[in-house]
């Protein structure tokens, strides 16, 4: 009650800081599984766990899991047909069917078709080249942004250091949300204000957008510490087939 004297004291603030030689002193890697989550962690402190599980994975079996983000395939080109057949490398898109020369020609070769160039500039049918999904086996020849280029280089330390008793596994979410997360938060927060009256969506809309819920992330996360799998390298992302952006923005 005295409001002139000083406030009182609640509690004492101490800055932690990070030292390596506490952690791998104490009982720190007495632990078999270590999950490490690099959306809110420093990037030291998991190259000092890699390490230090490598040393002591000689002692005792370990297994590490590094949830990874989807950024690290940010700049992946396109994935197109590893088939040599021309034929096979190229699909007819029918939005902008206007006649009946298709039928007439989507069996022939694509010497055959490209000799209909004059059909094709009228938008009678369009040549475009296939495009393939990227799966978990995919992941040696993924390119990250700039920002995430670190994580992949230290995702494939681990797996260089990894052997029969020091297993690492990489689990890579798509966007994350449910249950408190963030992700969608700016585009549900314009919906309920109706500012912009429609939300935004990049050209067409037809770009996939990689989800999974929060708690179907830490299932997989569960089954990976349990079963200790083969595959090192796991694409965690919804069934949900239709995840446009723009198909989103719509639920949304």
């Amino acid at each position: 009650n005295n409001t002139n004297g000083p406030l009182p004291k609640l509690f004492e603030p101490e800055i932690l800081k990070f030292e390596y030689k506490y952690y791998y002193e104490n009982s720190f890697f007495d632990s078999n599984s270590f999950i490490f989550n690099t959306f809110d962690s420093d990037l030291d402190e998991l190259e000092y766990l890699i390490r230090g599980l490598s040393i002591r994975s000689r002692e005792n079996e370990k297994s590490l899991i590094i949830i990874s983000n989807i950024l690290t395939w940010a700049t992946t080109p396109l994935k197109e047909n590893p088939s040599s057949e021309k034929d096979e490398a190229y699909e007819i898109d029918l939005k902008d069917f206007k006649s009946n020369e298709f039928e007439e020609n989507k069996n022939n070769s694509m010497e055959d078709l490209n000799a209909h160039e004059e059909a094709k500039v009228n938008d009678s049918y369009i040549m475009k080249k296939k495009y393939y999904k990227y799966t978990d086996k995919d992941y040696n020849i993924r390119k990250p942004s700039h920002k995430y280029k670190r994580l992949v280089y230290l995702e494939n330390l681990a797996y260089s250091l990894a052997n029969d008793n020091f297993k690492v596994y990489t689990v890579c979410p798509g966007f994350i949300y449910g249950c408190g997360e963030n992700f969608f938060f700016d585009y549900f927060k314009a919906s309920w204000f109706q500012s912009p009256s429609e939300l935004p969506i990049i050209e067409n809309g037809d770009n996939f957008l990689p989800t999974i819920h929060i708690i179907d992330l830490a299932k997989t996360i569960k089954r990976v510490v349990e079963n200790k799998p083969n595959e090192r390298y796991i694409l965690a992302v919804d069934r949900t087939k239709n995840t446009t952006m723009k198909s989103l923005m719509q639920s949304i």
